[in-house]
């Protein structure tokens, strides 16, 4: 089944904070890892356990980027919640690292 990709408002604003190559790079990595099966775990993609500071259900890894992202069966669409960056331990969504009391201090 082919998911339609939807980036939300927030998700927009994140991918902003990124050079136009890295832009690319996750655009491209969304589109080829998520349209077609983007429920099927594998090393790169993983279920994201759901917290106040990043509300999504999925974690797609690219490089040093995290794309978080729900699916809709139903309606066969895809939503991307945010884009982040993580160098390190620091999850970094828009620029600001990410602190929640439910994924500690360094973004997990």
């Amino acid at each position: 089944m082919r998911f339609d990709i939807d980036y939300s408002t927030e998700a927009e604003r994140d991918i902003e904070w990124f050079d136009r190559g890295a832009q690319v790079l996750i655009r491209e990595a969304v589109e080829r890892q998520l349209r077609f099966e983007p429920t099927q775990a594998n090393r790169n993609r993983k279920p994201h356990r759901r917290t106040r500071a990043i509300p999504a259900d999925w974690e797609l890894r690219v490089g040093p980027f995290r794309i978080f992202y729900d699916v809709d069966t139903t309606d066969a669409t895809v939503g991307i919640v945010d884009i982040g960056y993580k160098p390190r331990e620091t999850l970094y969504v828009a620029g600001k690292p990410v602190v929640d009391a439910d994924i500690g201090p360094g973004g997990e």
